[in-house]
């Protein structure tokens, strides 16, 4: 029996699918928070953790750059994505959660936004590392 690759389902799609569906949530619920349509609807708990969601722009950008390239790379970079990406959601859904600050003030807000970034850029730099290790090896 003969199998037409071109539509069966495999890890590059799945993933793709996966963080261009959460990217777009990402999307609509930053919408909800600027409109001020969250607060109403859904209450403090989404409103909290929104930031939590930036991450996945950064997912879809990178399945979307190894969509394309050799299984190679992708694989490279996806045995790096597959343990990074969980930590860091894991990361960030903990800052979020504010148990670093103090009762008596919120002036530790100030360091929140700096270690998402931080989490993130040290994801998106790990990945390059893990495109560019994928790219020597398929050499």
């Amino acid at each position: 029996m003969k199998y037409d690759n071109k539509y069966m389902i495999t890890t590059k799609n799945i993933v793709l699918l996966f963080s261009f569906f959460f990217s777009y949530l990402a999307y609509a619920i930053f919408q909800s928070k600027t409109i001020d349509v969250c607060d109403i609807y859904c209450g403090n708990t989404l409103g909290e953790f929104h930031n939590v969601f930036l991450f996945f722009p950064f997912l879809l950008l990178f399945s979307l750059v190894t969509y394309k390239l050799p299984e190679k790379i992708f694989l490279s970079w996806w045995r790096f994505a597959r343990i990074c990406a969980p930590l860091v959601l894991i990361m960030a859904f903990l800052i979020n959660l504010e148990l670093h600050h103090s009762p008596s003030g919120d002036w530790q807000n100030i360091f929140d936004a700096p270690a998402l970034w931080l989490l993130y850029i040290l994801f998106s730099i790990g990945s390059l590392v893990a495109i560019y290790v994928g790219w020597r090896k398929g050499k």
